[in-house]
């Protein structure tokens, strides 16, 4: 659900922080008070909005797949209807024990503070991820894309993704997805980051990393060199830092640092940035999947996250196609 306010009252009261993203194990107060809004309902969360973003990018040249778990609800068909809608194959675990994930997502200043409950999302089962027709579909995959949360989902299946991609020699794409996850995780967090080829996240989110490789600097040049030189197993291929700033430069380091600088979108065309994040990835996963440059993967990913932050949330209008051209 998103809503959009014209002061920081609604966030105060709630302690909520602006740029931000926390998760709650029960009902949050402020899914109740939504329901006393208007709020608009979109399809997530995070790794499904980079599928969506990946197959909007894609057009019809590649197969995107994802895998999670729902709750037999209504929420559940419309994750399971808007991905079908938009090309996606789900491969979902549905669950009667839990509902549905959601996420309150409110808007100021253009900005977003999101509340997580992940409900069915948190309970996914090894069982079904080792399931004949899931596996088909991880074997059949180049590329293999987590986000960091899903590793409080289940720790078991985010590990044996990471293992496959090692002894399969494919491209393991991790997001950190959130200054929680390396504040609070770390030990958990730390343990994927050797089979990571490629490391994405925000400045935030790397400022996170900063703090506990205990750097003592707040230059974005120095933390992304130093989280690309922690250990690595697959020593087949370069890992790739990847840090979005907004709409400063995305800076890339493989060894060597590589700047990108934004196009710039005029503000009066902006809805709110949630979901751009996600929808940057998306787009440069899809450049990684047709085999492009790296410089081109950015050059995707800038251009979708461009297209979403004038949108409300991550959504892609009916009839819209990507005009990013590919050549």
């Amino acid at each position: 659900m998103t809503m959009l306010v014209d002061n920081k009252e609604f966030l105060d009261k709630f302690e909520l922080k602006e740029s931000n993203a926390i998760l709650v194990k029960d009902n949050h107060p402020i899914f109740e008070e939504l329901l006393k809004y208007e709020t608009i309902k979109t399809a997530g969360g995070s790794g499904e909005n980079s599928m969506r973003a990946a197959q909007w990018m894609l057009n019809g040249k590649g197969d995107v797949h994802f895998i999670g778990s729902i709750g037999d609800d209504e929420y559940g068909r419309i994750l399971t209807e808007v991905a079908k809608e938009e090309k996606v194959s789900t491969h979902f675990m549905v669950t009667k024990d839990y509902q549905t994930g959601c996420c309150a997502s409110i808007i100021y200043n253009n900005d977003r503070s999101l509340v997580a409950l992940v409900a069915a999302a948190e309970h996914y089962s090894i069982d079904h991820f080792n399931s004949p027709s899931v596996q088909d579909v991880v074997n059949g995959s180049q590329i293999i894309y987590t986000t960091g949360f899903f590793m409080l989902s289940s720790y078991p299946t985010i590990m044996a993704l990471c293992k496959h991609a090692l002894e399969t020699n494919k491209t393991l794409v991790l997001n950190i997805s959130a200054p929680f996850i390396v504040e609070f995780y770390y030990d958990q967090f730390s343990t994927l980051i050797p089979y990571a080829d490629i490391i994405c996240g925000n400045e935030h989110e790397y400022a996170a990393f900063a703090k506990k490789l205990n750097l003592n600097t707040e230059v974005p040049e120095e933390i992304v060199r130093a989280v690309y030189a922690l250990p690595k197993e697959n020593q087949n291929r370069k890992r790739l830092c990847v840090m979005t700033q907004g709409s400063k430069s995305t800076l890339i380091f493989d060894g060597e640092l590589h700047v990108y600088p934004v196009n710039q979108i005029d503000k009066s065309l902006i809805v709110d940035f949630n979901g751009a994040g996600d929808s940057f990835v998306g787009g440069f996963l899809a450049g990684l999947t047709l085999g492009k440059s790296i410089e081109k993967c950015v050059m995707a990913g800038h251009y979708c996250a461009g297209y979403i932050i004038q949108q409300t949330g991550c959504t892609f209008k009916k009839g819209d196609k990507s005009t990013f051209s590919w050549d």
